[in-house]
This record gives structure tokens, C-alpha cells and sequence, in this order.
């Protein structure tokens, strides 16, 4: 697209308006490749990184999580317990209160 410009102007005033149109263009140029870019990198996501997401977003995947979690860290304590009960359920204790003060904290400082 030409640049309009008064013919009383001098020529280096012509080149200096110009190089400012072909700097936008440049600049606009380089603002759509460099979101071109950003969607590349977004999208090489691992599929089962995605599909974690997607389960967690629903109800029914938050349930399915915790029951995995709760399981895995059961049978963590059978295993470091030794089938000795006590020590199981002190280990199951002190989980429990850990987590109550972690949600309670969480809760209290919870930025609104």
C-alpha cells in the first residue's frame, strides 16, 4: 500500500514515513507467527497428559482419583506396616490429620 505524503515534504521525510508503515507491517507480521508458535507449543501435549486432564474435569474422574489415591496410599501402609496393625493405623492416623490441616490451611487462605 503507498504511503500518501504532501509533495512539499522533503524526500527524507517521505522515507521516514515509510520505514514507520513498513515497521507496523513487520511488527504485525511477526505478532501473528510468533501466535502461531504458542499454539505449536501448546498443542504437543501427551495424549495421556490430556486425558488426565479431561478425567479430572469431570465429577466422576475427582472421585475415581481419590479412590486411586486413598488405595495406593493403604497398601503403602500394609507395606511399611508389616501386617503389624497398630503401626498401621498410627500410620493411618497421622495421614489423616496431615490432610485435615493441609485442606483446613487451604481453605483459610483461600484468596478470593
Amino acid at each position: 500500500m503507498p504511503v500518501k505524503t504532501d509533495r512539499s515534504s522533503s524526500r527524507s521525510g517521505k522515507q521516514g514515513n515509510a520505514s514507520r508503515t513498513v515497521t507496523a507491517r513487520s511488527r504485525s507480521v511477526s505478532t501473528a507467527r510468533q501466535g502461531a508458535r504458542n499454539t505449536k507449543k501448546t498443542g504437543s501435549i501427551s495424549l495421556v497428559a490430556s486425558m488426565l486432564e479431561l478425567i479430572s474435569l469431570t465429577y466422576f474422574g475427582r472421585v475415581f482419583f481419590f479412590l486411586a489415591i486413598a488405595t495406593i496410599l493403604a497398601l503403602l501402609n500394609i507395606l511399611l506396616s508389616h501386617n503389624q496393625f497398630d503401626f498401621f493405623f498410627r500410620l493411618l492416623g497421622i495421614e489423616m490429620v496431615l490432610t485435615a490441616i493441609f485442606f483446613w490451611l487451604k481453605f483459610l487462605l483461600k484468596r478470593e
